[in-house]
């Protein structure tokens, strides 16, 4: 039988979670916008980000300095995980549901209601562009 370990506790409603192996740390966001830091050695969470709405997902750069948020009337957010400011990077997708970093930083949205696009964007300059199959 596995063994279990609780590291921590007292998040309310996760929708997902990010290791950064690098700062031996988790980074949590919840539905409600808040995104906590977990160190996996002392166990130790801190608030280290917030967005004001629900959210779908999001996903983290690869140092840790900035997570990407969706939600429904977020649009997508880029926020700050070290005390800068967030931005809004896009607005009025069809519940983006699933984000995510690629191998050369751009990041990807799914929509999950009709058109249910593919959207790419390029954070810096914010920039949008479709993608969508012939």
């Amino acid at each position: 039988m596995s063994t279990t370990t609780v590291i921590t506790q007292g998040f309310i409603r996760p929708v997902g979670l990010r290791v950064l192996p690098a700062a031996n740390q988790v980074i949590v966001a919840q539905r409600n916008g808040q995104l906590f830091a977990v160190d996996l050695t002392t166990a130790q969470s801190t608030q280290v980000g917030a967005v004001s709405g629900r959210v779908n997902a999001f996903d983290v750069t690869p140092d840790g300095q900035i997570a990407y948020v969706s939600g429904n009337s977020l649009g997508v957010w880029e926020v700050s995980l070290n005390g800068g400011e967030n931005r809004r990077l896009v607005r009025g997708l069809a519940q983006p549901m699933g984000v995510t970093l690629d191998s050369e930083g751009m990041l990807l949205v799914a929509e999950g209601r009709a058109p249910g696009r593919l959207i790419s964007i390029n954070p810096n300059p914010v920039e949008a562009v479709l993608r969508h199959a012939g």
